[in-house]
């Protein structure tokens, strides 16, 4: 089982078109919105460029993945992987 992490904002286009293709594939995550001063200070830690930032965490091997951007192939592959 994997955990999704998804760092974003409303404002943010690619946010909405990586929520929108989770929700569409049936992919569970949990949408930490920057608005919220916790969500942007954890962020930090990533040393993230942008959003939307993914993090998927496998939970038996607690193995991180990170996409960053609307990169749908790439959060499928970390997912199948």
């Amino acid at each position: 089982m994997k955990q999704v992490i998804l760092y974003s904002s409303d404002h943010c286009i690619f946010c909405v078109k990586m929520k929108e293709w989770l929700k569409q594939n049936q992919i569970s995550y949990i949408d930490k919105n920057l608005k919220k001063r916790e969500y942007s200070q954890e962020l930090k830690q990533y040393n993230a460029v942008g959003i939307p930032f993914i993090l998927i965490i496998d939970n038996k091997t607690n193995d991180k993945k990170i996409v960053q951007g609307f990169q749908p192939d790439l959060v499928k592959k970390y997912l199948n992987d």
